[in-house]
């Protein structure tokens, strides 16, 4: 199986420049991509790596095993370890257009703890007890009893992955092959567990990347 991400090709450039352009071809060993929706069971762990470039992620995991920013920018715990707070990046659009928000947030992490579903993710996520936004900014998780894996989940499990709630309602059950994040990469086409063509998404958060088209 096959990703390719799509683009013109670069001429060489001396060995610390970055110049943007250029096509990376990945071969997948073994690799499967049933779906392209992070929350069905049919989902495949093993493929987190397309997930994130189409999504990104809540929270990045740092060389040292430590929780980085992505597309949340900063959490906080409360004392009796039942109250957690996310701070969203600010003027994050969805490749769609829409904005990412903790309206969004909370929608994937709802749809993410349905049994319905049968996200990977979904026992990690039974001890939220409910999920508040006092603004487009803020997701307030409230737990019913102290969990300390909350935030590994929300940075290394499916619910790390954000989608568009707008695309899922739109596109239904062809989700999985119309996927819609706030990753660097947007779908180009989808063969499921063949090929996939990926460009860069020029409306990404983070300015200059991603550097290869």
């Amino acid at each position: 199986s096959m990703l390719t991400v799509a683009g013109a090709s670069t001429k060489s450039a001396a060995p610390n420049a970055v110049h943007n352009g250029g096509t990376i071809t990945v071969d997948f060993a073994g690799g499967a991509w049933p779906t392209l929706d992070p929350a069905p069971a049919t989902a495949e762990t093993s493929e987190q790596p397309i997930f994130s470039a189409i999504y990104g992620g809540l929270f990045e995991i740092t060389p040292k095993g430590s929780f980085a920013p992505d597309l949340a920018t900063k959490y906080t715990i409360s004392k009796n370890g039942l109250i957690v707070v996310l701070d969203l990046r600010h003027n994050v659009k969805f490749q769609d257009g829409t904005p990412f928000n903790a309206a969004a947030v909370k929608y994937n992490l709802l749809r993410d703890a349905s049994p319905t579903l049968g996200c990977l993710c979904q026992p990690f996520l039974t001890a939220i007890s409910s999920i508040g936004t006092p603004n487009k900014y803020t997701v307030v998780l409230h737990l019913s009893h102290k969990y300390s894996p909350i935030i590994a989940t929300l940075a290394t499990s499916m619910a790390t992955f954000i989608v568009s709630p707008t695309a899922v309602k739109k596109e239904g059950a062809n989700f999985g092959l119309h996927p819609v994040g706030a990753g660097p990469f947007e779908v180009v086409s989808d063969v499921p567990s063949a090929t996939l063509t990926l460009r860069r998404y020029k409306g990404y958060w983070q300015s200059g990347a991603p550097h290869v088209n």
